[in-house]
């Protein structure tokens, strides 16, 4: 409640509303230090975790180190350049764990994430930046305001025989700053107590570091003074329901009851030792609500979205999280009786769905959140090049790297060689390779167009060198007179006109399969041949964009001569392709093509 409406009758219902809903949250009292752990374990579970890390201007954040915990199980993973991180598999206990991040220059970051059984969730993490430095003596002691309204007092002398000069970081945030709710700068977690679950909800981040001009922390002997604007979501707690509690590098946290002054513009309370700390709400019985999304029209399982989850009558609060790359989601931690909003977006940032889940007390399957339009995306056409089956890993987890940090996966299996992904219209290029189930690398590191009609991926695991030229030729005929209509020659050449040759060879190294295409300024090719009996032409599209004819294609039919491939071991491939029916859209005359092509390996 703002102060300016404290005495009206609105404001009055208002509170009383929130003292009654607030009746089935937390009423008994934690003792301080208690530590709370996961909860019990049921069964240890295969899961995997995906995310970026962001600094607090957006952009990805390099060179930090990624740990992430859980009761059973620890991994760590160190970040170069992008900002993201994956762990493909993660055994654990309960499905909860703790990600740690650790940057130069910023705070150490925690997060407590809810995983799903055999799938890669995703998350992402935002380390506050050591900044807002103030330095004073520790034999003076000092006040110091920020232009936040925070305001903390240390008496002299609070640092024992130390008698030198102090740096102080410190940093306020709330939920006003959009990327708090987004990020959850301080994580929450439903903690367990004498056998009940606690939701814990931040309302306001506090960080407060003290060092020597060495950067050696130091810890004060005397208690500090904290006084804490209030903040519209702050005050609109009833008196006696805000609680303290902080994270300890061993990831855990402990919740600390402290005697907040809750009168007056500002909370003030006794900081009895420096660290990463949270006020924040708790609210007992919290639930999960999980589900799985599925976008019309695209197979099940590949409907990558952001959801968001919204409680109005929890203080608006906001619960923001990524599907994983199957379309599962799962929030854990939400409080239990309050109405919830859900809203869906691709990964564009397009509204696909809104609507109003209704009241739950307990834990939620949505099952199949079927969108009301699909998102926009494309296959991406995999070139195995002239590699045996022996040649090929078994199983991996194809992986797109964005450079706008974000992180896209897909199952890889070598009997597919088409992988349908979400692609927004601004996303150029990714970086592609697949990886093992360990997040070791198994493939050749790949640049892929995103802006192509066909992205392909040349040359995948390293079976041939990927510079292929085509020789073309090609002769347009009058079908009534037999006339030459034109007559041209095209040169092809890798990297920028995106040809590939795949073939496909059985146990005893007989061709099965063959596949053609290209994608230049003047031609397009996408043929799809299988050679099993009887030979079946897949997939095929022609088109010469280039031609000084006006082509229409749309009752087009092609037939094609190919040498023998049956004991084909490399080299260069000759084939022909007839194509009948066209039609030149100027004097409407139907056309017909010959077509040779030449496909030339270096």
């Amino acid at each position: 409640m703002r102060a300016s409406i404290k005495h009206s009758f609105q404001s009055a219902v208002i509170f009383i509303i929130l003292l009654l809903t607030f009746s089935s949250c937390i009423k008994e009292t934690f003792t301080e230090g208690e530590e709370p752990g996961f909860p019990d374990p049921v069964e240890i579970v295969e899961s995997g975790l995906m995310g970026k890390i962001i600094a607090e201007n957006g952009e990805p954040l390099s060179n930090a180190e990624v740990e992430i915990v859980s009761s059973t199980n620890l991994k760590r993973i160190n970040i170069t350049e992008n900002g993201s991180f994956i762990f493909p598999r993660f055994k654990n206990k309960g499905e909860i764990a703790v990600v740690r991040v650790k940057a130069d220059g910023a705070f150490t970051a925690y997060k407590e994430v809810h995983l799903q059984s055999n799938e890669i969730s995703n998350t992402t993490i935002q380390p506050l930046a050591k900044k807002n430095l103030r330095t004073f003596h520790a034999s003076d002691g000092a006040k110091i305001e920020t232009t936040e309204g925070l305001s903390v007092t240390i008496p002299p002398g609070s640092f024992g025989n130390y008698n030198g000069p102090v740096d102080l970081f410190l940093r306020h945030t709330h939920t006003g700053q959009d990327y708090f709710f987004e990020l959850e700068s301080g994580g929450r977690t439903a903690l367990n107590q004498g056998g009940k679950s606690t939701g814990i909800y931040p309302l306001g981040v506090l960080v407060v570091k003290f060092s020597d001009i060495y950067g050696n922390e130091l810890q004060p002997s005397e208690d500090i003074e904290i006084s804490f604007p209030a903040t519209p979501e702050l005050s609109s707690v009833p008196s006696g329901e805000l609680s303290l509690y902080r994270y300890f590098e061993d990831g855990y946290k402990w919740v600390n009851m402290r005697n907040i002054d809750q009168s007056g513009a500002h909370f003030d309370f006794i900081l009895k030792e420096p660290g990463y700390w949270t006020l924040a709400v708790l609210c007992n019985n919290p639930i999960d609500i999980k589900g799985n999304l599925k976008f019309p029209g695209i197979e099940e399982g590949l409907s990558e979205g952001k959801i968001i989850l919204r409680s109005p009558e929890f203080f608006g609060y906001e619960f923001h999280l990524e599907t994983g790359f199957k379309g599962l989601f799962k929030a854990g931690g939400l409080p239990s009786g309050f109405p919830i909003e859900m809203e869906i977006r691709d990964l564009c940032g397009s509204l696909l769905l809104s609507k109003n889940l209704g009241t739950f007390h307990s834990n939620e399957n949505l099952g199949a959140i079927t969108t009301t339009s699909a998102a926009p995306g494309k296959d991406i056409f995999l070139d195995f090049g002239f590699c045996r089956p022996q040649d090929m890993p078994g199983y991996g987890i194809i992986k797109l790297e964005l450079n706008n940090g974000n992180t896209l996966l897909r199952e890889f299996s070598p009997d597919i060689q088409q992988y349908f992904f979400s692609v927004c219209s601004g996303w150029q290029t990714a970086d592609f390779e697949i990886i093992d189930i360990d997040g070791n690398k198994i493939s050749k590191a790949r640049k892929v167009n995103l802006g192509a009609s066909i992205p392909i991926v040349n040359d995948v695991f390293g079976c041939f060198d990927p510079r292929l030229r085509v020789d073309l030729k090609f002769q347009l005929f009058d079908n009534d007179t037999g006339e030459l209509v034109e007559r041209d020659s095209l040169f092809l050449e890798n990297p920028d006109d995106g040809i590939f040759v795949n073939i496909s060879i059985d146990q005893n190294f007989e061709v099965t399969r063959v596949a053609f295409g290209a994608d230049s300024d003047c031609f397009l090719l996408d043929l799809d041949i299988d050679f099993q009996i009887p030979v079946q032409i897949v997939k095929e599209v022609i088109d010469l964009k280039c031609s000084q004819t006006d082509i229409d294609w749309a009752d087009a039919e092609i037939s094609f001569n190919f040498e023998d491939l049956s004991t084909y071991t490399g080299g260069d491939i000759e084939f022909e392709a007839n194509v009948f029916h066209m039609r030149d859209k100027t004097t409407g005359s139907e056309l017909i093509g010959l077509f040779e092509f030449r496909f030339h390996f270096d």
